[in-house]
């Protein structure tokens, strides 16, 4: 009798906590929004806030923009409802999708026009690694386990070819693993890839060149890896349908305006959203079921 009546206690307890829960959207229950932190933190969060100011004031909503400190921590905070629409990389939305049925709004469109990507490895200029073979017994950085140009498309590269790295290490971010290879603390790193454009460098290494105004000169590519779509924009599944709408549409024009454009670039360097759908990642999705799990 007792446990029933705690058990009732419980429920009554429950459903009172779920019919006072502010409206989302309201300043009490903002929607939240997660960026993958594929660059540096402070960077990201500039652009988060300038794209948090121009929705609020486009769809009402108030937003809150956060940047996880990894690729699982964005994927784990939809399980937790902590995260309602985020900006994510393919491997990131895969795993995304299959743990918590998130879904893709929209894939970015690269500076080059194209919707996918591929990543690269890079050694310093002068390095005595000249192939993909002469990687073996050397020390390589990658970015993030669930990184697919800065892990997962790499790493399987390598394990195909029976390409054995002495030691591997994650450093996080990918203008970090630009600066290990720069700065030799590593043989070789693998990042993404972003064709150069008027002559300027525009993958991985153009993160560092504040720091490292030579880093062309000094950094240079290796090879590269297979294609994958560029990275998603993604909601909560059970974000309610009204909101769904009022934010494809605010996103519509978001990236019709110079501003759009511009945060686009900073967050995941994109210059334009095209509308997209799971079924547009399904062949990036086969081959990342049989990378997830590359050593």
């Amino acid at each position: 009798m007792k446990k029933i009546k705690s058990l009732f206690l419980l429920l009554i307890f429950l459903f009172s906590c779920t019919k006072n829960e502010a409206p989302k959207g309201s300043a009490k229950n903002p929607i939240q929004v997660a960026l993958v932190p594929a660059k540096d933190s402070f960077t990201l969060m500039l652009s988060g806030d300038q794209f948090r100011f121009w929705m609020e004031k486009e769809t009402g909503y108030k937003f809150n923009v956060t940047v996880p400190n990894s690729y699982i921590a964005v994927v784990e905070s939809f399980g937790t409802q902590r995260t309602d629409l985020a900006f994510m990389t393919t491997s990131s939305y895969f795993l995304a999708y299959k743990k918590y049925q998130a879904e893709v709004q929209f894939v970015s469109i690269g500076k080059s026009g194209k919707s996918t990507y591929r990543g690269q490895f890079i050694v310093k200029a002068h390095s005595k690694i000249k192939t993909l073979k002469d990687i073996e017994n050397k020390k390589i950085a990658y970015v993030d386990a669930a990184s697919a140009s800065g892990y997962i498309l790499p790493a399987h590269l390598l394990k195909t070819k029976g390409i054995k790295p002495s030691e591997t290490i994650f450093a996080g971010k990918h203008d970090a693993v630009v600066t290990m290879v720069y700065s030799g603390q590593v043989d070789v790193g693998a990042t993404f890839y972003t064709p150069s454009d008027q002559g300027k460098i525009q993958d991985a290494r153009r993160l560092v060149l504040t720091q490292f105004p030579d880093v062309e000169s000094q950094v240079k590519i290796l090879d590269y890896t297979e294609e994958l779509p560029n990275d998603a924009l993604v909601f909560r599944k059970e974000l309610p349908d009204e909101i769904k709408i009022t934010l494809q549409k605010a996103l519509k024009k978001w990236i019709k305006t110079s501003e759009g454009i511009k945060n686009l670039q900073a967050l995941n360097n994109g210059v334009d959203l095209k509308t997209a759908n799971v079924s547009d990642y399904q062949k990036a999705f086969e081959m990342l079921e049989q990378y997830k799990n590359t050593p």
